[in-house]
């Protein structure tokens, strides 16, 4: 072998290690979102498995208004959403609200004396987000009863 020979075969040698190492770089990075978005599928899988369960002991719901549009959207400037159901203790009031400003759905338990009309009465106990990265909305779509047979159902989105 001649050294031009050498000189040329090094330089592909050298082209083909760049483009290998610039595929590994990109492979780890796409595996990394892609953890992060299972991750947070997971969490909102939680999430919303939790809110169904407590949904399913729903005695009254105090907000959204059933009365307003079939679709809203509850975050910082808009009402959370409150409703009294069942546990373990009894009766509670839970609330699930979405920060937009931080991008996390929050879990906050009021008092039991708890009444939309008086704002004195609308105390937060205990706070805890439930799912806390790239939480950017919560729909709550109130379904026709007349289509269930007279039974109320809803559905919820978390994106």
């Amino acid at each position: 072998m001649t050294v031009l020979e050498v000189l040329i075969v090094g330089t592909l040698l050298a082209f083909f290690m760049a483009m290998a190492c610039d595929i590994l770089v990109l492979a780890y990075n796409a595996q990394t979102v892609t953890a992060q978005k299972q991750s947070d599928l997971r969490f909102a899988a939680v999430a919303l498995d939790r809110l169904t369960r407590e949904l399913a002991a729903c005695d009254k719901l105090y907000s959204p208004d059933p009365t307003l549009p079939p679709v809203s959207t509850f975050g910082t400037i808009n009402p959370p959403f409150v409703f009294r159901t069942d546990d373990a203790t009894g009766k509670i009031v839970v609330g699930y609200a979405l920060d937009t400003t931080n991008n996390t759905l929050t879990r906050n338990l009021y008092q039991p004396i708890y009444n939309p009309v008086i704002p004195a009465t609308q105390v937060i106990q205990e706070s805890k987000p439930v799912l806390q990265n790239n939480a950017q909305m919560l729909q709550f779509t109130a379904l026709d009863p007349s289509l269930y047979f007279g039974v109320p159902f809803v559905q919820i989105n978390i994106q």
